[in-house]
């Protein structure tokens, strides 16, 4: 058996920076380093977005305009290749 550990934001979905440039809300820079329970940091963000008037339909408006991403395809390809 093997197991990979990984993060998530970055590897197998698109970085969400873009989200905070988008926005112009610059506390969406936060991550797990500068608020490490992530409970909070969540809570956070989504306070965060209901402050600006923003929802799920805008977040993903940001997402779609994105286009595909090929890293996730990639990095499963290279765990079903055997290693040495």
């Amino acid at each position: 058996m093997q197991i990979v550990c990984l993060d998530l934001e970055g590897v197998l979905v698109r970085n969400l920076d873009r989200i905070r440039r988008r926005t112009g809300i610059p506390e969406l820079r936060r991550t797990t380093r500068d608020e490490p329970d992530y409970d909070k940091l969540m809570a956070g963000r989504l306070a965060l977005l209901r402050q600006h008037g923003l929802g799920l339909p805008d977040i993903q408006q940001v997402i779609a305009a994105m286009g595909r991403w090929p890293a996730p395809a990639t990095f499963s390809m290279r765990c079903a290749t055997p290693t040495r």
